[in-house]
């Protein structure tokens, strides 16, 4: 058996010797055949099989896809390189798959002039092997995708815009019904070691994980134009998310329009030592867990001008500049911020854009969006949906529609608002009965209450002390608010102390009779003492029936309930003394009572 396996082995080894094992080969496109397609020999020094390197320049006539290749997938293939004559290279694919597992690069070479790959449509899958899409790799690339002559789809585990040089990429589809399609599986730079432009247009873009950098690598400048369509991040890893300048990188997303949707991670507006970023939501949506940036980053602006910044998680730092410096600037689109259904909470504060003014905010969304600081931004602040709470100062006027909420404070706080404010849904009051203390709205113009509600809320777990708690103040008032979670006795008095105020009036005052504290004496209340006639109380045990406070439940108890009988809700009772018909009720109620007692 040995010897037989000694000699399958040196077989093995001669046919090897006579046959060798294929190896990587660069081949070049020559153009010879006149035809311009990829797919002829006759345009190859060598026609290119599974595992070579193809160099394509620009020798006449331009390379052209029109059909599957022949000897999917190559290794690389470099749309112009130095190993080309003229260092440039042009190919176009309109249609079907073409396969490559290392590195596909729109323009390898020192030439001043541009490289370009033009899809109308089809399938480039880079993701075999390494899967490096770069536009360029060094030089000067262009790509554009679209989806003319048919639906086109881009498939790669890495892309780079560009790796070295300088590169531009422009998805262009139809229409969001009707897209081209993107699809990067890890690294997604645009601006890495150099100059780079992404352009999305009706654009179906997937980022599966890692770090989305925009401007990046010691220099590197990269844009982003989101003009419409989607960038979907599907990754989890709350490490990782979307730079925009990183490391000295120079970085500008432009949120124009579409959905830029990046799920369970946020963003960062400038990172590492030197970053410099700009976020300019100028129309669509950025959805994220949060915005913020580096304490070492150079700088940091994000732009408000009429485009949507949405939550996706609850964050009680949700733009915060984590102790460097950060500029949250409102330009005349306005900030539009969706908390969705999350608490959320800005750190910094929103400035006034000198040169574009008059923005003003909009709160969408169910949940709470909590501001803090002297806010400088101008033009009206709508809280359309939700609630708008927080600590500092409002520069202008507050529009609360139906069925939204304002509130001073994150718990116990005081709110200024310098314009006037127009409450057409709820200003939730918090007081806390455990230090007597109580929110303050201050309006310093009109205070509008006509469709109105006072929501009333005790953020403590005691009783509050008799008094009078303001807990609103105005320049001028135009009409009365609804109340609601007043407990009985409790009042609002409007002008009070004379003044621009509104207070909440506590009172322990008790009705006598009222055992349940509803301010109402009714067969509820008769029933109580009923319940335990002749029993043994405390003095203060007025729950208990014992209304005069003595140690027992007895008839006077039951005179003082039935001389105090009616609803004491609006102020004293107009009745003072229960009908006969209630009269016969309470004494059928005593006499039950006794017979039960001597029964027992």
């Amino acid at each position: 058996m040995m010897n037989r396996f000694i000699a399958v082995s040196l077989l093995l080894v001669l046919l090897g010797m006579v046959c060798p094992m294929p190896v990587q080969a660069d081949v070049f496109w020559t153009g010879s055949a006149s035809n311009g397609e990829f797919n002829d020999p006759g345009n190859w020094d060598v026609f290119p099989v599974a595992g070579d390197v193809a160099h394509v320049g620009t020798t006449m006539p331009e390379a052209y896809l029109d059909a599957d290749f022949t000897n999917n997938p190559l290794l690389d293939l470099y749309i112009g390189s130095n190993n080309v004559a003229v260092g440039t290279g042009k190919m176009t694919q309109a249609g079907h798959l073409l396969q490559v597992s290392g590195i596909f690069a729109v323009s390898q070479s020192d030439t001043t002039a541009e490289s370009l790959y033009e899809m109308t449509g089809g399938t480039l899958d880079v993701t075999a092997g390494i899967g490096q899409i770069r536009v360029s790799s060094y030089g000067l690339g262009r790509m554009t995708v679209a989806n003319s002559d048919a639906p086109a789809t881009v498939n790669c585990n890495a892309l780079f815009v560009p790796f070295v040089g300088t590169g531009a990429m422009v998805l262009n589809g139809n229409s969001d019904a009707d897209p081209v399609v993107l699809n990067v599986a890890s690294s997604f730079h645009v601006g890495l070691w150099g100059t780079g432009v992404l352009e999305i247009n009706h654009a179906t873009v997937t980022h599966d994980d890692n770090w989305l950098m925009v401007g990046d690598g010691g220099g590197g400048v990269g844009t982003v134009h989101m003009n419409s369509g989607t960038v979907t991040h599907l990754g989890t890893d709350t490490a990782v998310g979307l730079v925009v300048g990183n490391a000295a990188g120079i970085g500008v997303w432009n949120q124009n329009g579409g959905t830029t949707d990046l799920g369970a991670v946020g963003v960062w507006i400038g990172r590492a030592l030197d970053g410099a970023g700009t976020l300019n939501l100028n129309g669509g949506t950025m959805v994220a867990i949060h915005v913020i940036t580096d304490t070492i980053a150079t700088s940091s602006t994000l732009n408000f001008n009429g485009g949507t910044l949405k939550a996706s998680a609850d964050s009680a730092a949700f733009i915060d500049s984590a102790g460097g410096v950060m500029q949250l600037m409102v330009q005349s689109g306005g900030a539009v911020i969706d908390s969705d259904t999350f608490s959320i909470t800005i750190v910094e504060v929103l400035q006034e854009d000198s040169g574009s003014t008059g923005g003003g905010l909009t709160k969408l969304g169910s949940g709470s969006l909590a501001l803090s600081g002297a806010q400088t931004y101008t033009g009206l602040t709508s809280v359309n949906e939700g609630t708008l709470k927080g600590t500092g100062s409002i520069a202008g006027d507050v529009d609360v529609a139906s069925g939204a909420t304002i509130e001073a404070g994150a718990s116990i706080g005081t709110l200024t608002v310098n314009g006037g404010l127009d409450l057409d849904g709820t200003l939730l009051v918090e007081y806390d009965s455990s230090d007597e203390t109580i929110d303050l709205l201050e309006v310093v113009g009109e205070l509008v209450l006509t469709n109105g509600t006072f929501s009333f809320s005790d953020y403590g777990s005691e009783t509050m002390d008799e008094g009078a708690y303001v807990f609103a103040t105005y320049g001028t008032l135009t009409d009365t608010a609804a109340e609601e979670g007043l407990p009985p006795g409790w009042s609002v008095e409007y002008g009070y102390g004379g003044s621009n105020q509104i207070a909440l009036v506590v009172s322990d005052e008790l009705i006598p009779g009222d055992t349940d504290n509803n301010r109402i004496v009714d067969a509820v209340d008769a029933a109580v003492v009923a319940s335990h006639w002749g029993a043994a109380a405390d003095p203060d045990d007025y729950a208990f029936g014992n209304i005069n406070d003595d140690t027992v439940v007895d008839a006077i108890d039951a005179a003082i309930q039935a001389a105090h009988w009616g609803d004491h809700t609006g102020g004293e009772s107009a009745q003072g003394v229960p009908e006969p018909s209630t009269l016969v009720m309470i004494g059928s109620l005593l006499a039950f009572a006794l017979w039960r007692r001597r029964v027992l």
